[in-house]
């Protein structure tokens, strides 16, 4: 494991980082201190200090495919060569018309007409 200083990257969190849904009053207040994830594999989450946890967040399909993920890796590599994270919007990104195209031809019929990509 390597070593992490929780108590600086704590106090970087709250001076620098905004974490959308979250009461920042709350999260920023000198008696809160949150946990500082630094590892996943599979299901399991290891903060700074070693302790692991159980991640039962279903909402980004580590449920489905774990973290770390081998295959899930080696595709964001392959895609990170060509052209790194960006907003779609008034882009065009031939892989992302290839993804739609083939949700139109796997679900015929349905309200797939658009697809929404993160």
């Amino acid at each position: 494991m390597t070593e992490w200083n929780t108590e600086e990257l704590i106090d970087w969190d709250k001076r620098f980082v905004w974490h959308p849904f979250t009461d920042m009053r709350e999260w920023c207040a000198a008696e809160y201190e949150p946990l500082v994830l630094v590892e996943g594999r599979g299901a399991l989450l290891r903060d700074s200090k070693g302790c692991e946890y159980i991640d039962g967040n279903s909402s980004i399909w580590t449920n489905i495919h774990g973290h770390n993920h081998p295959h899930i890796n080696a595709a964001i590599r392959r895609q990170l060569g060509r052209v790194g994270p960006h907003l779609i919007s008034r882009l065009h990104e031939p892989r992302g018309h290839r993804t739609r195209a083939g949700n139109r031809r796997t679900l015929p019929g349905h309200v797939f007409e658009q697809s929404f990509f993160l």
